[in-house]
């Protein structure tokens, strides 16, 4: 019994070690906020009109690991994305200038990570992750961190809890 218990023990620690996220902080003050692909969303939205060509390829293609771990299921593919956002071009209009205010509430959350630092000390902070999808979520966690579906915000109004829960 107690030779299960140690391997069991061994196994979790080094699995955490194996399998950990290495791209996730200890410090809860050097938790990442990224929102380069809000800019790039905007980037493709303004060439829409103009454009020959689909120009979320290039948002998909460049976008960060968040828009990598939002693809299957949520964005599906740069033609998926194209068709929504010009069937809901006002909608996605409503949430571009949403994350404007974003400094005010990366302060709470580093305050929230904090405190959860504070009674579990061995706590890691995954990046933030904001990017646009198709209206079909609001987020979710992945691999690479917490992702946020940007073009469902209307402010910013919660979204500390909703990336703290």
């Amino acid at each position: 019994m107690k030779l299960n218990l140690v391997f069991t023990t061994l196994f979790i620690v080094f699995s955490n070690f194996l399998f950990g996220q290495s791209n996730f902080s200890d410090n809860p003050l050097d938790a990442v906020f990224e929102t380069k692909d809000s800019k790039k969303f905007w980037e493709a939205f303004d060439k829409m009109e103009q454009s020959t060509q689909n120009p979320f390829i290039e948002y998909m293609q460049k976008g960060s690991p968040g828009i990598k771990g939002f693809t299957p299921n949520r964005i599906i593919n740069a033609d998926s994305l194209f068709a929504v956002v010009k069937r809901r071009k006002a909608d996605y209009e409503l949430s571009r200038n949403v994350l404007d205010g974003l400094s005010s509430k990366e302060k709470r959350v580093r305050a929230i990570y904090s405190a959860l630092k504070y009674w579990y000390p061995n706590a890691k902070f995954p990046p933030i992750y904001f990017v646009y999808g198709r209206f079909n979520s609001g987020g979710t966690s992945s691999p690479e961190g917490i992702i946020i579906g940007t073009e469902m915000l209307k402010n910013l109004d919660g979204v500390s809890g909703l990336i703290a829960h």
